[in-house]
């Protein structure tokens, strides 16, 4: 069953953006105003009150996974769950108990974000799921392998590196919370979990089952690594619809594929796409196996530029001009 929708309290601190001046305000025309959705379609941008110069989000109620999943993430999703064995190893790895083992580790190292604990980001994150129209989960800030990941299958929660705070300003943090939140509108997270730690899972499986299990996580081995990358391109989507703008959510892969302190200001994010480009269309590695190892060893940056030229591309196409309009498939409420 669907969850309710999240609403942001009026009260919380910096919910509302400042004014114009009075001066500005009086030369507006009292024409009417185009719709909010054809403007938006039309200038590519967030539109603003122009009386109270307020942002206003286009949200987006009910929306559906398939709304947003990408086609090289729905393929390979696909190949995965028609391979014998993958339903014995997901009900063996959710019955090892590592969900709650991660929700416990995290509790008791990181930094849970609430009301009273980085009220700022708490509100960024609540930002994002409004837009998204889905409960938010909890979050943790603590020292993290990736910029960010979420756990879980019963209780999803989001786990943020504390470098990526200090590399993203809020609107590019918006992105990469909205990208966490779209994995648990797709279905990800438990799969991505099981993807990134299967070799293990195997091992641990197959203590029990004879080393069946291990020999059957072995075929499922490449192909969920694989399915694993191309899952970001899906939530990269999510993210960019949380945020609303093409040019921060390409900045926010940019920088978590090259930003820091020293160089980050001379990144261009122009040559980022084409870039990017050139490996959608380059020749990929031979060999499934060939192609997942080497994914593996670069799990901390997963092909960034490659997803932000998809993104790009993303954002010029008529299925993203859809959504704007409200068309898309919506979850049953």
């Amino acid at each position: 069953m669907a969850q309710p929708p999240f609403r942001l309290p009026d009260s919380i601190p910096g919910a509302e953006a400042a004014g114009m001046p009075s001066a500005l305000t009086e030369q507006i025309p009292t024409q009417p105003e185009p719709a909010p959705a054809a403007r938006y379609a039309t200038t590519g941008h967030p539109e603003f009150d122009p009386r109270t110069g307020a942002l206003r989000e286009r949200t987006f109620p009910a929306i559906a996974g398939a709304a947003l999943r990408d086609p090289r993430d729905a393929t390979r999703m696909a190949r995965v769950r028609l391979m014998k064995g993958i339903d014995f190893v997901y009900s063996r790895f959710l019955n090892m108990g590592v969900e709650q083992a991660m929700a416990h580790e995290v509790l008791s190292q990181a930094v849970q974000v609430g009301p009273a604990q980085m009220p700022d980001l708490w509100v960024l994150l609540h930002r994002a799921c409004r837009v998204l129209d889905v409960r938010a989960p909890d979050l943790f800030v603590g020292h993290s392998e990736a910029a960010a990941q979420t756990v879980g299958h019963e209780r999803p929660f989001i786990l943020v590196d504390t470098g990526t705070l200090d590399l993203l300003d809020d609107d590019e943090l918006v992105f990469v919370l909205g990208r966490e939140v779209g994995h648990i509108l797709l279905g990800h997270v438990t799969y991505k979990m099981l993807a990134r730690s299967i070799g293990v899972i195997g091992e641990a499986v197959g203590n029990f089952t004879l080393n069946v299990g291990a020999m059957v996580t072995t075929g499922l081995e490449a192909p969920l690594r694989d399915w694993d990358q191309f899952s970001e391109f899906s939530a990269d989507r999510a993210g960019l619809l949380a945020v609303q703008r093409r040019e921060v959510a390409i900045n926010a892969l940019l920088q978590l594929a090259g930003g820091g302190h020293r160089f980050g200001g001379s990144l261009d994010a122009t040559a980022f796409i084409e870039q990017g480009r050139r490996a959608l269309t380059g020749e990929r590695p031979a060999g499934a196996r060939l192609s997942a190892i080497v994914r593996s060893l670069q799990a901390g940056a997963p092909i960034l530029a490659a997803r932000a030229a998809a993104l790009s591309d993303w954002h010029a196409g008529d299925e993203y001009r859809a959504l704007l309009r409200g068309v898309y498939p919506r979850r049953a409420i």
